[in-house]
């Protein structure tokens, strides 16, 4: 069991909350209380406009700022980062930046829908539509080396090589119209002629 907190452990609040709200920061604001007694307190701004963000230690007897971190003190790859995410999210620079987002997700989805319709429009009666490979793929040492080191750094692609991999060879190979549907070989009929 824990143990039991002291009836005054949260009574520095009282000198912290209002050094933290007569800065501005911008909401939502979050307190922290120190992780040991008599230790420092800590603040931070957690809005979605990441470089706006801050975060402060703060003495729990005065109510003082101890330390401040504004984003543009941090170093370039957390900066970087922020930014990224910011104007992934549409909170960069405002409505604007939400627009842009907007006409860039729709631009996508219409690239996505006309190619569907521009594949059922070109494609042949009977089968999925990709070209018949003309002969067996030759993998070079080199690509087969770059699969496989990122398939051990990305283990959901590499999942998925092996997958498909196993798929093809096990299931698809043993189906010669599906193999012939998906464009993987011809369908090969052999003709036996009668003996006589």
């Amino acid at each position: 069991p824990k143990p039991a907190l002291p009836p005054n452990a949260y009574a520095d609040l009282d000198h912290v909350a209002p050094t933290v709200a007569g800065l501005h920061l911008d909401y939502p604001v979050l307190v922290t209380p120190p992780a040991k007694p008599g230790g420092a307190w800590g603040a931070r701004s957690d809005t979605q406009t990441r470089p706006r963000r801050v975060t402060l230690t703060l003495d729990g007897a005065s109510g003082a700022v101890l330390t401040r971190q504004n984003f543009n003190q941090r170093n370039w790859v957390d900066q970087a980062v922020g930014y990224g995410v910011a104007g992934h999210e549409g909170q960069l620079f405002g409505w604007p930046n939400t627009l842009l987002s907007l006409f860039t997700a729709m631009g996508l989805a219409t690239s996505c829908l006309s190619a569907l319709v521009l594949w059922l429009r070109r494609r042949s009666s009977g089968v999925l539509g990709a070209p018949a490979p003309a002969a067996a793929p030759r993998f070079s040492a080199g690509l087969l080396a770059i699969v496989a080191v990122l398939g051990v750094l990305l283990p959901l692609f590499g999942g998925s090589v092996v997958i498909v991999a196993l798929a093809e060879r096990l299931l698809l190979r043993r189906i010669p119209r599906l193999n012939t549907w998906l464009g993987l070989r011809p369908l090969v009929t052999a003709i036996v002629a009668p003996l006589g």
